[in-house]
């Protein structure tokens, strides 16, 4: 873990902006000894609403994974903070994400009981949240630090998630139809 993982998991803003300052820090480096968590990540876990807002504002990706492909929308969702999700969701992250257990941020919400995290993914995937950045945007953050893995990861996730969509859309209008029509 680098010295700005740990300044981040601990919420100490002077110390977060003075090293972001020195700009011979990668805001996303991700550790090599939990998992591949980033920064962003630490300070979510932490619930360092502050040190998220300055990671985000010093363009740190929110669309990032670690080994376990948990985002750091992930983590908001899991551990309730609305607030934090919120601020993700504004900047850009990718809320239909799954990890490689095939849970998304909405999932994670749902299994822990956290229904304003739930309600505000729901309010987010039905366009109702409106955003600085969109998960789109990032593409562009892949393409200049010549990521294409990470282009290749959203564009898959995005896939996965619209063929998904069709496929419970279609699921949901054979029920309603009274199951008539039978899969091909």
């Amino acid at each position: 873990m680098s010295l700005l993982h740990e300044i981040a998991a601990s919420g100490d803003i002077e110390r977060l902006e003075d090293l972001l300052d020195q700009k011979n820090f990668n805001r996303d480096e991700k550790d090599d000894d939990w998992g591949g968590r980033t920064p962003l990540m630490w300070a979510v876990i932490g619930g360092h609403f502050r040190s998220v807002k300055i990671l985000l504002e010093q363009e740190a990706n929110p669309n990032l994974h670690n080994e376990e492909g948990k985002t750091a929308a992930h983590f908001a969702a899991e551990s309730g903070r609305a607030d934090i999700l919120r601020l993700l969701i504004e900047n850009g992250c990718d809320e239909t994400v799954t990890d490689r257990h095939g849970s998304r941020p909405m999932d994670e919400a749902l299994l822990y009981g956290n229904l304003q995290c739930a309600e505000l993914l729901s309010q987010t995937m039905q366009g109702q949240i409106n955003r600085r950045k969109r998960p789109s945007d990032w593409l562009d953050h892949f393409n200049d630090n010549k990521s294409d893995a990470g282009i290749k990861h959203l564009k898959k996730q995005r896939s996965m998630f619209l063929s998904t969509t069709y496929r419970e859309h279609e699921e949901r209008k054979r029920r309603r139809s009274g199951g008539s029509k039978q899969k091909r």
